[in-house]
């Protein structure tokens, strides 16, 4: 496919997605402008009131992941909606009828640039769980399994003191993980209960465009406060990781010399590490350290995503593969720190509050 036919096609899609952000986010308050593309400009996107148009820069495509493309529409839709639903002319464009847009619809407001990378954003107690993730590279079992024990109970009460104190300046954020899939794998599922279940975060399947490869699929979003973004961004990168490099070895020692039984295997090894979490949890409830969830970062994913749908549910076949990976999931542990461990920027997209 040429570079001019995927940048047509992209458009296409641009105002495909125009169309579902106006119906879900704006209640069809708005009517489709013309989309073109900027050159020559370090200016990501630009709303123009005059002509009714909305131009991105083309770079986006070849820089930055279909995630990135979205939010800066989504930003040029909400200058849209203060131009022509509200009637506001009278203030700068990044002025309080824009901001209030944003913060009601969950948009990030920043007037340059995409957001600051969440690993700038270390509080002391991060600094100390991911220590203690350091120590869980550890080869004495024993250690390691206690160091991520201990890394997980922080964690948890790192949390629930942000809840409990009602903290109105933590900002919230958004992270899109890996590649658009036109069909999830049962074992990513499992993984985004995992995040979403134990690492403080709300997970969210969207749709997405692959620019490369011209075709439509879904990629995992992530919502929560930055520190926590950058852990459970690291248990996601680690764990399909770790679970593709556990089934080569069982491959190994099974003398399997094909792949049909993988993602069964894959499943089998997220599912034993969920229940291992599920046991840390408990034994954190037990001595009081019960998480209730935060009601703000649920307002911040209700006001991004004001219509999700629910997804098929995830049925895995329970055969040898899938116990054999049962039994190494209950085994890992998560460790290695998080700093210095980023993703590229084409793979990931972060936004404020």
């Amino acid at each position: 496919m040429t570079v001019d036919s995927l940048g047509n096609l992209a458009l296409r899609e641009i105002a495909r997605e125009w169309d579902c952000v106006n119906r879900d986010l704006f209640g069809g308050a708005m009517r489709r402008p013309s989309f073109l593309f900027l050159s020559g400009t370090r200016r990501l996107g630009q709303w123009n009131g005059v002509e009714r148009s909305i131009a991105l820069n083309r770079s986006l495509l070849d820089d930055q992941s279909w995630g990135v493309v979205l939010e800066v529409l989504r930003h040029e839709m909400a200058h849209q909606f203060v131009f022509e639903v509200m009637g506001v002319r009278d203030q700068t464009p990044h002025g309080l009828a824009f901001r209030q847009v944003c913060d009601r619809f969950g948009i990030d407001p920043q007037a340059t640039g995409v957001p600051q990378d969440n690993h700038a954003v270390q509080p002391r107690a991060i600094r100390r769980i991911r220590g203690l993730m350091a120590l869980a590279e550890s080869s004495n079992l024993h250690e390691a399994e206690s160091a991520m024990k201990a890394a997980h109970r922080l964690m948890r009460r790192h949390n629930i003191s942000w809840s409990e104190n009602g903290a109105e300046d933590r900002q919230f954020r958004f992270q899109q993980l890996g590649t658009p899939s036109r069909r999830v794998p049962a074992h990513e599922r499992i993984l985004s209960a995992i995040l979403a279940q134990h690492f403080f975060v709300q997970c969210v399947w969207v749709h997405a465009f692959d620019v490369q490869r011209g075709f439509r699929g879904r990629v995992l979003e992530v919502c929560g406060a930055a520190d926590n973004l950058a852990i459970a961004a690291h248990a996601y990168t680690f764990l399909l990781n770790v679970g593709e490099s556990l089934w080569k070895t069982q491959k190994v020692e099974s003398g399997i010399t094909h792949n049909r039984w993988r993602r069964r295997f894959l499943s089998g090894v997220m599912c034993g590490f969920l229940e291992k979490l599920d046991l840390a949890a408990r034994a954190c409830e037990s001595e009081g350290l019960v998480w209730l969830g935060d009601p703000r970062l649920k307002s911040y994913v209700e006001r991004r995503h004001p219509v999700m749908r629910a997804g098929r549910a995830t049925r895995v076949p329970m055969n040898t593969a899938w116990e054999q990976g049962r039994a190494k999931g209950k085994s890992l542990v998560l460790h290695r720190a998080v700093a210095g461990s980023r993703q590229r920027k084409s793979r990931l997209l972060l936004g404020r509050k």
